[in-house]
């Protein structure tokens, strides 16, 4: 704690959770992702566990 400044125990937790997690997305990187494609497979990945065809 004392190397990172931090005066709390949940300060180093939260400092260590957004270090984890990585910076946010903003909206116009999100925006800037459509139409890049997806391959995945929802069937094959789950998504419609429970639904018979």
């Amino acid at each position: 704690m004392r190397r990172f400044g931090l005066a709390t125990k949940r300060a180093a937790v939260d400092l260590a959770r957004r270090r984890v997690v990585g910076p946010s997305r903003g909206r116009d990187f999100l925006l800037g992702l459509a139409g890049v494609g997806w391959g995945g497979d929802l069937d094959r990945l789950g998504a419609h566990a429970g639904n018979s065809k």
